[in-house]
């Protein structure tokens, strides 16, 4: 495993332990140490949040999203593939 590897995977983890952690005895905020995993439910209960927000609006944005990527790519290949066509198949390119 390179040293870029180990980077991203102790990044990504501790953010990962960041988001679980418990709010502590204060219940003021967080703890700010990144150590602190905490309970996982945490987890669950932020999941739940955003799955709930607005409505479930977070998933018409990801429709939203396929939906125009979905069509770029397909007006993007509409309009390549005939012009790669064209190009190789001229007299003077061969």
């Amino acid at each position: 495993m390179n040293w870029r590897r180990l980077v991203l995977v102790l990044g990504s983890c501790s953010v990962l332990a960041a988001g679980c952690g418990d709010d502590g005895p204060t219940s003021t905020g967080p703890t700010g140490h990144w150590e602190a995993i905490g309970n996982l439910n945490n987890i669950l209960d932020s999941w739940t949040r955003l799955i709930n927000y607005n409505r479930g609006i977070m998933f018409t944005w990801a429709k939203n999203s396929v939906t125009y990527v979905t069509s770029a790519l397909a007006l993007c290949m509409a309009i390549t593939i005939p012009a790669g066509y064209l190009l190789a198949n001229v007299a003077g390119w061969k």
